[in-house]
């Protein structure tokens, strides 16, 4: 077992051994009809929270945090999963049969095509496809956000 901290847990890396860890345990046991981390059973996320610990362990008092930081992680490497899922069409051999046909049938299903166009071209900023991202991602610093707050008053 590895000892991990708080700080460390929160700040892995998409190919960190910890991520690596959550992504097997994701092989282990997909649940057949959850294309979102959120619509996963208790049960099964709990599998994955058990299957983390029993590589990783922190103190008593870090527990609540490690895990919020774990689900915060699992979460996001969930969904990235199931994305290269959809992108290749082709079903990985630890995922079942009746799951492949499930998340198929999912990704076929007329309102999710439209939410993901729409999300697709929010994502790519103009109406047209051209012209800059609608999301910038640039970041700033506190002082900076102080400033706008006083400016904007």
């Amino acid at each position: 077992m590895k000892l991990i901290h708080l700080i460390f847990m929160c700040r892995f890396s998409v190919g960190s051994a910890a991520t690596r860890v959550i992504m097997n345990s994701f092989k282990q046991r997909i649940h057949p009809a959850s294309v979102m981390w959120k619509t996963i059973p208790k049960e099964t996320k709990d599998f994955y929270w058990e299957e983390f610990k029993k590589i990783y362990y922190w103190t008593a008092a870090e527990e609540p945090g490690v895990k919020g930081c774990w689900q915060a992680k699992a979460a996001g490497r969930y969904k990235d999963m199931i994305s290269d899922f959809k992108a290749k069409r082709k079903r990985p051999q630890y995922v079942s049969e009746e799951a492949w046909a499930r998340f198929e049938q999912h990704w076929e299903d007329p309102s999710v095509i439209r939410r993901s166009e729409t999300n697709s071209r929010n994502h790519h900023g103009a109406v047209d496809g051209l012209g800059s991202s609608t999301h910038t991602g640039r970041s700033i610093s506190f002082q900076e956000w102080s400033d706008r707050m006083v400016n904007f008053s």
